[in-house]
Formats: structure tokens, C-alpha cells, sequence
């Protein structure tokens, strides 16, 4: 199986601080920044529940990160001690750089080795 491969980052494809939206998105290729955020939101459970399925859950330490469409100085993690395989899009919980919580409600916290 060959890898797969993303385009190199270059100057302009690299955000800058603070909100902007470019639509479509050249991934998803939706127009509406609501929509890419919960196509984000959702892709990003869907991955944490495959990561679960393929055994890369053990411990409660690990953290994968989506950066938000809308405000892309935040990013979508998971939270802390929540079981993998039973993430769900209302789970994931939306942080600034500094580990501030910005949209939801996480019971445990994020785990702060995202930062």
C-alpha cells in the first residue's frame, strides 16, 4: 500500500492569526464555513473511533487535533478520558493555543500535551 501524500505547505498555505475563510475549501470543497466546521468535527470522531478500532487508544494520553475553518488560531481535540471508540461529534472540544476551552464542554478536561 503507498502512502499517502498531502501538498507541501508553502507560504500562502499557511494560515495566518486570526479569522478567514476561503471558500470553498480546497479539501472538502464545501462553501459554507458552518459546514466545513462540523465536516471537520465529525471527520475528526470518525478518526478517533477508527484509531480505537486499529488499538492506537491505549492510555489516555494521546490527542489528535483538527485546526477550525472559521477561527484558525483554534483548533477541535479530544477531550481527556473519553474512550476513543465511542467518540462522538458533540464530544470533540474546540481550544486556543494556551489550552483555553473555547466551545464545549469537556468532563475531564483536554489533555494539556496538545499544547
Amino acid at each position: 500500500m503507498s502512502p499517502i501524500m498531502l501538498p507541501a505547505a508553502t507560504p500562502s498555505a499557511v494560515a495566518p492569526p486570526g479569522p478567514r475563510w476561503q471558500a470553498p475549501d480546497p479539501w472538502s470543497g464545501l462553501t459554507d464555513p458552518e459546514a466545513e466546521r462540523h465536516h471537520r468535527r465529525r471527520r475528526l470522531a470518525a478518526t478517533l473511533r477508527l484509531f480505537a478500532d486499529w488499538g492506537f487508544d491505549e492510555g489516555v494520553a494521546g490527542h489528535i487535533t483538527v485546526r477550525d475553518p472559521i477561527e484558525p488560531d483554534t483548533f477541535w481535540v479530544n477531550p481527556f478520558g473519553v474512550d476513543w471508540g465511542r467518540m462522538r461529534v458533540s464530544d470533540v472540544v474546540r481550544v486556543g493555543h494556551d489550552g483555553s476551552i473555547v466551545d464545549g464542554r469537556p468532563p475531564h478536561g483536554v489533555n494539556r500535551s496538545a499544547f
